[in-house]
This record gives C-alpha cells, structure tokens and sequence, in this order.
C-alpha cells in the first residue's frame, strides 16, 4: 500500500508539470492572440509590386490607333515610328482612327492588313500574327472606342496597349471588351493565316455533323413531343461538350461575363464619408487608392495612399493587384467631392472581383482642410 501510494504521488507530480510546462508554453502565444501588436499586422501594400506601373503610357486618346498600328508591325521586325503617321490622314477625327485609316498606317508602313469583323475566341487562339483589336476604353463604357495589339499565347491573351505592355490576361476578360472586330497585320505576301481558316472549318464541320446525328436521331425517337425535347437536350449537351471547349474561356467565364455586361448594371461598390477616409489612413489591412492624375498624387496624397489613376487600363489594373486577395477593403477617393475618378476607378475594381470597395465622397481637397482645421499634418508625400 505504501508502494501504490508513492506511485501515485508521482504520477500527480507528473501531471502538475505537465500543466505547468503546457501553460509556460502557451502563454505567449495566447498573449499575441489577445494583444495583438502593431507588427504582427501586416501591411496590404507589401504584397504589391516593388516596381510602380507605367501607368502614362496607356494608349488612351485619339492616338492609340496609330500608336497599335506600329505596335503590331514593329511585331513583325519592321521599323515603325508612331511620330511619322501623326496627321489627318490617319487620324481623321478628334475621337481616333477609323478601321480603314488603322489599316492604311500599316500597309504604308510595308505590312499587310485584313480587317475583319465578327471574330470569335476561336479565331483569336487560331491566329499567328498580330491582332489590332478593337475594344472599349474602359469596361465601364458601351462605346468601342480604342485600339489595342491582342497576341494569343499559352491559353491568355497579351495585350499591347500604347507603349506599354504586355499585360497577361484571362481569354474571358478580353472577350468582355471586345467588339468582334480586328485587324490581322501579316507581312507582305504572307498567308492571313492557316489556322485561323481552320479554326472556322472546324466550327462548321461540327454544324455538318450535328445536323447529321440530328436527323438520325430524329428518325430512331420520331416526332412526338417527349422524344422533340429529348432531341434538343441532347444537342445542348453535344454543343455544351464540344462547343464551348473551342469557343470560350470556361475557368473565367463569369468574371468575363461581368465585365462585358458592366455599362449596363448599377455600380456595385458602396459610398463612404470623411470618417470611412480617415479610418482607411490608419488600417494596415486595408487599401487606400489614390485615383488622381499621377503627377497630382507625386505632388501629395494621404497617408498609406497608393496611385491607382484613372487613366489606367483593366488590363494594368488587374497586373498590379494580382497578389492582393479579392476580399481585402478596398477605399477609393479622389481630388475632392465634385471629382468622379474615384468613381471610375472604383468601378473597375469590382469588376476584377473585389468584394468590398468602397468611394468615398469627399476626397483629398476635404480631407487636408480637416486636417489643417485640427491642427494635423494634413497629406504625406506619394509614394
């Protein structure tokens, strides 16, 4: 018995180290979890890229027709210089350049032009030579109203939009500012492309042969309306199985689709005040936009503030953001309450598949007389 209890008394001397070492051990982690310090936020802005965007460059304005035009023949190894067709003949109006006067920059730069019009995904993945695409400005806008170099590459699309570029991008996205109309450049001579020819007697060798399993199946079921529907959802699932695969983006589908559909819906992002400005100044976690003019956001923005201008593309924007998660706070303000660039901007950003963007309706003109009311240091310098 006095064995049994020894033994027992070094068990419960056991078991009380035990608790002890465990609550020794735990202690600090508990304490980072309940009293969490400033460095173990981390700053959103960490994860984008060390390089800032050329945001300028974008191809916006009158001239990105002429300015694709020798993108794309520059492409094919021949010199072009936009500086050379700056003039009413190729810029007819204020707006830009007309698909003819696109055209006409290339074939006197020595390469030939096809303009063609109603092209699909297909004809994109089918084509090996440059592509001067004609899309909306932005994605907020139901007007076709630019020109943009598309080349098709390891199942994206690489776009050239004024001098910058490329920036990679989903088959879908692109589908959802894209007009069906382009420009093939091919050099002199060269065939407009094979593959581009058999991707559209791909497409119609399907109809031939859908036609044909359509009427034998119609013979086996008959015409009764039971075996007529049957009829039709096994067609569907053929087009669904065979179809789509060639013609569409699947994996990005949706956002493609909200892009494309975008002029047309309200405005998914909510509205903010000066408290919703002032709180994003100080949280680490969330992302401030600054959507002025670059050279407004060198000369002074607010604290934590990235430049995300007005005059950058989808297709910037979305190469820019690419490490930041979808569901991160998202503030967007501009030069004051009357300024809509944060609107556009904030736009765009819902339409790459942000959940919580917010435009705030004053902006940095409200927030620095604030400041300067309060007696604080009203704006730091861009970043």
């Amino acid at each position: 018995m006095a064995l049994v209890r020894v033994l027992s008394t070094v068990r419960k001397s056991q078991w009380a180290a035990l608790m002890i070492l465990v609550v020794v051990l735990a202690g600090p982690a508990v304490g980072q979890t309940t009293r969490p310090t400033e460095k173990s936020v981390e700053d959103i802005r960490d994860r984008l890229p060390t390089t800032k965007p050329e945001w300028g460059t974008a191809g916006t304005g009158p001239l990105c027709g002429v300015v694709s035009a020798c993108t794309a023949v520059s492409q094919l190894g021949i010199v072009c210089s936009p500086v050379d067709y700056v003039t009413k003949s190729y810029v007819g109006v204020s707006q830009g350049s007309t698909p003819e006067e696109v055209a006409a920059i290339v074939r006197d730069a020595g390469a030939e032009a096809s303009i063609l019009s109603g092209l699909s995904a297909l004809d994109l993945r089918g084509l090996d030579a440059p592509l001067i695409a004609n899309v909306r400005g932005t994605p907020a806008s139901p007007q076709y109203d630019h020109w943009v170099v598309a080349t098709f590459q390891d199942g994206e699309v690489s776009i050239y939009d004024g001098a910058g570029g490329p920036v990679r991008m989903p088959v879908a996205d692109f589908l959802g500012v894209w007009s069906g109309l382009g420009i093939v450049v091919t050099k002199t001579g060269a065939d407009l492309g094979s593959s581009l020819w058999l991707g559209r007697l791909l497409v119609l060798q399907f109809g031939i042969a859908f036609a044909v399993v359509l009427r034998v199946v119609r013979k086996r079921v008959g015409d009764s309306l039971v075996r007529g529907l049957l009829t039709v959802l096994v067609a569907a699932a053929a087009t669904a199985a065979v179809g789509l695969p060639l013609m569409a983006d699947l994996v990005n589908h949706s956002r493609g689709v909200r892009v494309a559909v975008a002029p047309f819906v309200a405005d998914s992002f909510q509205e903010g005040t000066l408290e919703t400005l002032r709180a994003a100044t100080a949280d680490p976690r969330c992302l401030l936009i600054d959507a002025r003019f670059e050279r407004d956001y060198e000369l002074g923005s607010l604290p934590r503030a990235v430049n995300v201008p007005v005059n950058a593309s989808l297709w910037q924007i979305r190469e820019f953001l690419r490490g930041i998660d979808r569901d991160t706070p998202i503030v967007a303000f501009c030069q004051s309450s009357s300024c809509a660039f944060d609107e556009t901007v904030g736009r765009q950003f819902t339409l790459l598949g942000f959940l919580d963007v917010t435009v705030t309706q004053e902006g940095y003109a409200e927030f620095r007389k604030a400041s300067a009311t309060a007696g604080q240091q009203p704006v730091a310098d861009g970043e």
